[in-house]
């Protein structure tokens, strides 16, 4: 105990970036007309690191993203026995077929395991973003508010993407692409399919309505005759629309209808008054 290293915050990362807005309004007879739009750009790097002793580059996290995701590269799909025969091997389970993901052997020592472990993307977007447009035109307006993220990574390791084994353990994600887009499908779970890898990410970027009404302002002689100084009907719906590569779970909360409440999609209308 008398050699032991004293537990210490031994990290430095540095953050960085750049914001930016900006807003158009102009009015063309009874069309007015206001759109702007808004955008935040980050990046970081690990300055200061408390590393293991790694003996390969590819394994540390010195001068790589904070967000950095580390997992497997992948090669492929095991064709046969043959290939299987003539690969390094890959310990994660007793026997391996064909169908099953194959793992680049990082450091070429005849074996997959943590050693063989490389960044395969990075987690935090590095754009976030809105939009918004107002349009009015005499009595009617419009309101629509968006936003988004990009370039990120998404790691589809919850439970609807690592699924399909057993009775009825099946998301739509695995039953539409069995045989493409989804490893060797067995009734016990293939630990060796359900590593951390490239397999498994897919580009996260999405571009979501969040928010949209539409009203309609009495003209204000009808309105006074309603014993009212305003009279407003409006339809208002928020999380309408999102326009992503990712289409089985939401791109702004992953875990939501997986583990959590799903992020609903509201509709309401109303009427308000100015009395």
């Amino acid at each position: 105990l008398a050699n032991a290293r004293p537990y210490a915050n031994y990290r430095d990362t540095r953050y960085y970036g750049v914001e930016t807005a900006l807003q158009y309004t102009t009015k063309i007879n009874r069309l007015t007309l206001s759109i702007g739009g808004n955008a935040t750009i980050q990046q970081s790097e690990i300055l200061k690191y408390d590393e293991l002793n790694y003996h390969n580059d590819y394994q540390k996290r010195l001068g790589k993203p904070a967000d950095a995701y580390f997992g497997y590269i992948v090669l492929g799909q095991f064709k046969d026995d043959n290939d299987i025969a003539n690969s390094p091997i890959q310990p994660f389970d007793d026997q391996l077929s064909p169908g099953d993901i194959k793992y680049k052997d990082m450091n070429g020592d005849g074996q997959v395991d943590a050693n063989d472990r490389a960044m395969i993307g990075h987690t935090d977007p590095r754009l976030f973003y809105g939009l918004n447009l107002r349009l009015g035109y005499g009595n009617f307006d419009l309101l629509v508010v968006a936003d988004g993220s990009a370039f990120y990574d998404l790691p589809m390791t919850n439970q609807y993407f690592w699924n399909g084994w057993g009775d009825n353990n099946y998301s739509e994600f695995v039953r539409d692409n069995i045989g493409g887009a989804y490893p060797r499908l067995t009734y016990n779970r293939v630990n060796n399919n359900f590593q951390s890898s490239e397999f498994w990410m897919t580009r996260a970027d999405y571009l979501k309505i969040q928010n949209m009404e539409l009203s309609y302002s009495l003209p204000q002689k009808l309105a006074e005759k309603m014993f009212t100084r305003r009279f407003r009907i409006y339809a208002r719906g928020a999380n309408l629309l999102t326009i992503s590569k990712v289409k089985d779970v939401d791109p702004e909360a992953v875990h939501s209808g997986v583990y959590f409440y799903p992020l609903m999609r509201t509709i309401t209308g109303g009427i308000r008054l100015t009395l």
